[in-house]
């Protein structure tokens, strides 16, 4: 009898996600520059709505998505009232959804998040957390 082994098994959320409302630089490695607006947050990723013209540009620089990705840079101001709220950042393109109105949700893993980028995130999670 042949195994049946599927081509999609969803991954399971390990970290919580919380709301972010907050304008987006994505930058490819190729120099090819986007914009987008931050949906939600983790400490282990981001999740990006953004245009179709947007993701074409990103396409256009070979924009791979999945376990071989490229990296995009990633950069944004968490809405805080920190004067060091920004958060730079190298994703890996995880996921691309089509939301059927002309936008786009990327699903973008942080990949490298520097030490200052990375606490801000966590106290910024967290606050949101101890609220619910």
């Amino acid at each position: 009898m042949a195994a049946v082994i599927p081509f999609f098994s969803p991954r399971r959320r390990l970290h919580r996600r919380v709301p972010l409302d907050v304008a987006v630089a994505l930058v490819h490695e190729s120099g090819t520059v986007g914009s987008g607006l931050g949906r939600n947050i983790s400490v282990s990723g981001v999740q990006v709505q953004c245009h179709q013209l947007t993701v074409d540009s990103l396409y256009r620089s070979d924009l791979v998505i999945g376990e071989e990705s490229s990296l995009v840079h990633l950069h944004f101001m968490l809405p805080t009232f920190s004067f060091d709220a920004k958060v730079d950042a190298v994703c890996k393109p995880i996921y691309r959804h089509d939301s059927g109105d002309g936008t786009y949700l990327l699903g973008l893993e942080f990949d490298y998040l520097p030490e200052p980028s990375r606490l801000q995130v966590q106290r910024y999670v967290q606050s949101l957390t101890d609220e619910v």
